[in-house]
C-alpha cells in the first residue's frame, strides 16, 4: 500500500485525512521476554509499519482498511479480534481523564498482524500519538509510551514495555540496548557490515490476550514475589546477583525454576549480543542467536513446530550465521542473521524448504531498521 500519498485514506473519507501517523513494527535482536522482568532487551524498529489517519468526525468510528471490517465504540456483536487494543486504549485514557473530540479513523499497512513483530503495540502506539496530536495534549515521546504501555495492558496483554519505548525513541540503523528495571538505554549499531536480519513468518498465528504469554508473565511475577521473600525491596528479578540466583533456584520448582533459568541466561546473552554487534563479531552473534532459541524452546517452552523447523534450517546452512524465534512466541516469526550476499539465495532455499514440509510459504523478508513512531501529514 502506497500511504505516504494518503489517496488509501481519501478515498475512505472522502477527502484528505486531518493528520496520519506511522507506527513501526519491532524486531528484537535478543532479550525476549525479558521486558515484564526488569532485564535487558535489544530492539530495533522496521520499515513494516501500520498507518492510522483521521479526520474529525460526529460518531466515532475505526476502520481496517486490511480486514475490510469496523468498530463503533461500545460495539459488543460481531466486535473484530483487533478492537481490544482501540477499545482498551481508549477506556484507559479516558480513566486518566483525557478527553478528545469525536472522530473517524482508518488503519492498515505492511506490518504482518500476530506474527512477533509488535502489531498490536504499534495499533496502540499509533493511537496515542494520534490522539496527542487531535488533541493537543502535547505530551513528550517518553509520556506517550508510558501511556501506551498501560493502555495496552488494559487491553489484557500483561508485557512489559520494550515494544512501546521502541516504536517510540528507534532510531534508524540503531538497536536500543534497553535496561528494563532503570527503564534507560542507548543506541548501538543494528546491523553488522556486510550482514543484515532476514525475518521469516511462519503465519501461524497467535493473539495475545489469549495466548499462554500472559501466563508466562503471570508465572514470573509469582517468581519474583518469592524472590522479594528472600530479597525483600528488590525492584525485579533481574537485579539479583549470582548468589541470590543460586538462592532462589533452591526454592523453585519446575517449570518456574526453569523460567526464572532463562531470564538470567537471556539477560547475559543481550549484554554479550550487544558487545557482538559493537565489535562486527557475527559469528558471536550468531552463536548468541541459536542458543537464544534453545532457551525459549526448552526453558521458556514457547517454540512451535514451524518455527523450530526455521532455526533447525538455519543451524544447517552454510549461508546463516544464527536465528531464532522471535516475539511473544507459540508462532509467529523467526529472525535470521545473513551474509548480506547470501540473502536472495537464502531467503529462495528457507521458503522452499519450509513450503515443502508444511504445505504453505513463510513470508520472507529483510528487516531495515528504521526511525520511531512519525506524523506523516
Amino acid at each position: 500500500m502506497d500511504f505516504s500519498a494518503t489517496k488509501i485514506f481519501r478515498s475512505l473519507f472522502g477527502r484528505d485525512p486531518l493528520m496520519v501517523v506511522r507506527a513501526p513494527g519491532r524486531m528484537n535482536l535478543l532479550g525476549e521476554h525479558t521486558d515484564y522482568n526488569g532485564g535487558w532487551c535489544l530492539p530495533a524498529a522496521i520499515q513494516h509499519s501500520v498507518y492510522l489517519g483521521l479526520v474529525p468526525s460526529a460518531e466515532t468510528s475505526v476502520w481496517s482498511i486490511d480486514q475490510g471490517n469496523s468498530w463503533i465504540p461500545g460495539q459488543r456483536k460481531d466486535r473484530p479480534s483487533w478492537a481490544i487494543y482501540f477499545e482498551g486504549a481508549m477506556a484507559f485514557l479516558r480513566e486518566r481523564g483525557m478527553t478528545w473530540p469525536a472522530f473517524r479513523l482508518a488503519f492498515g499497512g505492511d506490518l504482518p498482524v500476530g506474527a512477533g513483530l509488535s502489531s498490536s503495540s504499534a495499533i496502540t502506539c499509533g493511537l496515542v500519538s494520534l490522539l496527542d496530536h487531535y488533541a493537543s495534549w502535547e505530551f513528550s515521546a517518553e509520556q506517550c509510551a508510558a501511556l501506551a504501555v498501560e493502555a495496552e495492558r488494559r487491553a489484557g496483554v500483561a508485557g512489559g514495555m520494550m515494544d512501546q519505548l521502541c516504536i517510540f525513541h528507534a532510531c534508524r540503523d540503531m538497536a536500543m540496548l534497553l535496561d528494563c528495571t532503570t527503564v534507560s538505554y542507548s543506541y548501538l549499531p543494528a546491523v553488522i557490515p556486510g550482514h543484515g536480519w532476514l525475518i521469516a513468518d511462519t503465519r501461524v498465528r497467535h493473539h495475545l490476550p489469549d495466548s499462554d504469554y500472559n501466563k508466562r508473565s503471570l508465572a514470573c511475577r509469582e517468581i519474583f514475589y518469592r524472590a522479594l521473600e528472600l530479597f525483600p525491596g528488590i525492584p525485579s528479578l533481574s537485579v539479583l546477583d549470582e548468589g541470590q540466583i543460586q538462592e532462589l533456584y533452591a526454592i523453585l520448582t519446575p517449570p518456574h525454576s526453569e523460567y526464572a533459568r532463562y531470564v538470567f541466561e537471556e539477560n547475559a546473552r543481550v549484554l554479550e549480543m550487544a558487545g557482538a554487534l559493537g565489535e562486527g563479531e557475527a559469528l558471536k552473534a550468531g552463536t548468541l542467536l541459536l542458543a537464544g532459541h534453545e532457551g525459549l524452546r526448552r526453558q521458556f517452552g514457547v517454540s512451535c513446530p514451524e518455527a523450530d523447523f526455521l532455526v533447525n534450517h538455519a543451524r544447517r546452512s552454510e549461508l546463516a550465521l544464527g536465528a531464532r524465534i522471535m516475539g511473544a512466541g507459540f508462532g509467529g516469526c523467526t529472525l535470521h542473521l545473513i551474509n548480506s550476499r547470501d540473502m536472495d539465495a537464502y531467503s529462495r532455499g528457507i521458503t522452499n524448504a519450509f513450503k515443502n514440509r508444511f504445505g504453505w510459504e513463510p513470508h520472507v523478508f529483510e528487516a531495515v531498521p528504521s526511525d520511531g513512531i512519525q506524523r506523516v501529514q
